[in-house]
Formats: structure tokens, sequence, C-alpha cells
């Protein structure tokens, strides 16, 4: 059995995970000095990109 299309996919999806968490990442400290309140929302976010990688 070729599972080589399931693993292509498998492997999109941990890219788009893993290009998200650097994207918080990316904005972390910048974006407390305005917008203070979505920090909660930004750990959550955080939490579950990293649950999914």
């Amino acid at each position: 059995m070729d599972n080589s299309k399931d693993i292509n996919t498998l492997n999109d999806l941990l890219h788009i995970t893993n290009d998200r968490i650097g994207g918080y990442l990316a904005i972390e400290e910048s974006v407390w000095q305005i917008r203070s309140s979505l920090k909660e929302t930004y750990d959550e976010k955080l939490r579950q990109s990293y649950e999914m990688n």
C-alpha cells in the first residue's frame, strides 16, 4: 500500500503548524505593549499549536 499521499499531507500540516508557532513567537513581545488584552488568547493559541506539533 502506498501511503505517500497521506505522509505528504501530514508533513504539510506540520509545516503549517510550525509556521504558525513561528509567527506567534515573532510578534510576541511587540504586540503586548499595544494590545495587552490579547495575551490570554495568544497564550491559548500558542499552547494549542504546540499540542498539535
